[in-house]
């Protein structure tokens, strides 16, 4: 009897042991295919892919050649340049069309508003990864979802039209639904690109001296409560300009703490000399390449009433050669 259940285990132990060698096998041979297969799936996209792709990753699915590898440069001697002098963008055709849908004009519309979008308020650097949140705020542009849009809160339309004047600059029609009908949806923030939205902006800065020359109600014990409590329109802080006619200095609330006109035009030079005496809480302020602003003209500003400017970009208009004067 008990010579019958030695053989019996014995008999199990062979089989356990076949059954190991078998799977020792089995884990080398897809441990080998695996290698000669190559990298698997692990690193596809994450996001759904009914997600819109939109022209912030146009140039990612284009296969580019790989340059030849170039000798490395050797530096000069002596200290590095200040960071003033050092340019991180390339230069882009001024021919370029700035509405166009084209990764051209993209890279056109990132070099004109770098700048200011580093110093407004909530400071934006263009060169930032996009978020998931950035992606869904995309895809509500292309189609335009009005009723979707008109839905977010002020910080999120404000996002929403930082990211569309990058990639994909917004109508009049549609900046008027970004602002809301009381003109608070972007948290008292307007860009504007191009003349096809330059009646927009104008009905946004009448609207604004309108209400800020109306009389505020007299406080008295028969004053209705509807009108005390009646809410204010938005103070505007930051005002973005790009080629496009500047309105009158009048129509500018003298609320703005950050302006950035590019490639603008002004209706007279001696409005344009007025802007330190119409805009006193300036803190930054962008003139590039304004149509008749040469170096001469910086020096008549009177620098002396923006005591809140914390910084400035001058660029004098282009000369016929291409230069700046």
């Amino acid at each position: 009897m008990a010579l019958g259940e030695s053989g019996h285990s014995r008999r199990v132990n062979d089989l356990l042991a076949n059954s190991r060698a078998e799977h020792a096998r089995h884990i080398q041979n897809i441990g080998g295919a695996a290698r000669q297969a190559g990298p698997t799936s692990n690193y596809s996209p994450t996001l759904p892919f009914l997600l819109p792709a939109p022209a912030l990753a146009a140039e990612l699915n284009e296969a580019a050649p790989v340059p030849p590898p170039q000798p490395a440069r050797k530096k000069p001697a002596g200290p590095p340049p200040p960071p003033s002098w050092v340019s991180h963008s390339h230069p882009v055709d001024a021919g370029t069309d700035l509405l166009a849908a084209t990764a051209e004009s993209c890279r056109l519309r990132e070099e004109l508003l770098r700048f200011i979008f580093c110093r407004l308020p909530t400071p934006w650097n263009i060169n930032d990864l996009p978020t998931l949140v950035d992606w869904c705020l995309l895809s509500l542009l292309d189609p335009f979802d009005a009723e979707a849009i008109s839905e977010l809160p002020a910080h999120l339309r404000q996002r929403l039209v930082r990211l569309a004047a990058i990639h994909r600059p917004l109508t009049r029609d549609q900046l008027k639904v970004c602002w809301g009908g009381d003109y608070s949806g972007t948290g008292g923030e307007v860009i504007i690109l191009g003349r096809e939205t330059y009646g927009a902006m104008k009905g946004l800065l009448h609207a604004l001296h309108r209400a800020g020359e109306a009389p505020l109600p007299e406080e008295s014990w028969d004053t209705p409560m509807h009108l005390l409590a009646a809410p204010q329109l938005p103070v505007l802080h930051t005002l973005v300009l790009v080629k496009t006619p500047l309105p009158s200095l009048t129509l500018l609330p003298r609320t703005l703490t950050h302006l950035s006109l590019v490639n603008c035009t002004f209706d007279a030079m001696r409005t344009a000399r007025n802007l330190p005496k119409t805009l006193p809480l300036i803190e930054w302020i962008e003139i590039r390449e304004c149509e008749g602003i040469e170096w001469s003209f910086f020096g008549t500003l009177d620098w002396g009433r923006w005591t809140a400017l914390r910084g400035a970009r001058l660029i004098p208009a282009r000369q016929e050669g291409g230069r700046a004067g």
